[in-house]
């Protein structure tokens, strides 16, 4: 199931915003996006870190901490494609963003399909902020690859309810 889920989103055509990169320019874009959002303000700091290749995947892990009580946990795998290096081709194959306030609940988790017995598509858990924190049913599941969304996304995400809900 997971493999046909990876076909789905592998189109490898022009318009496919996750599609194959080079590490050097992944990181550049990467480390631009977040320092823009520290700039704006909303980003007051991240561990974010980029491990060492290991078995053809390099992760990007860490927390990004933002206005008020929210945190986002960052859990991402890019596979490397072919070279290696800043030239390596690579491409994001595993992730999961993971926004929460803080002594209070999670607000929402996204996530790439995952092992037996889970979704076989890209998917995002919701809870519910006003009232019990619990889970909001059912899962969204995300069939467009192009709707999946990058940690750029996710964080705006948790920036409009941080603005929108007086966190």
């Amino acid at each position: 199931m997971r493999a046909a889920a990876a076909v789905l989103l592998s189109p490898g055509t022009k318009g496919d915003r996750h599609g194959p990169t080079s590490f050097a320019n992944y990181r550049t874009v990467h480390d631009s996006r977040m320092q823009n959002f520290v700039d704006k303000g909303f980003v007051i700091s991240h561990t974010l870190e980029f491990g060492r290749p290991t078995h053809g995947h390099i992760s990007l892990t860490g927390e990004v901490r933002c206005l008020g009580p929210i945190t986002i946990h960052v859990d991402k795998k890019l596979k490397v494609l072919k070279g290696r290096g800043p030239t390596a081709t690579v491409r994001t194959v595993e992730y999961r963003y993971h926004a929460q306030a803080d002594g209070r609940g999670p607000l929402f988790r996204y996530c790439s399909p995952h092992g037996l017995g889970h979704l076989p598509c890209h998917h995002v858990h919701r809870y519910d902020v006003f009232d019990t924190w619990a889970e909001l049913l059912p899962v969204e599941e995300i069939w467009n690859g192009n709707a999946v969304p990058t940690l750029s996304d996710v964080i705006e995400e948790a920036q409009a309810i941080y603005y929108r809900y007086d966190f």
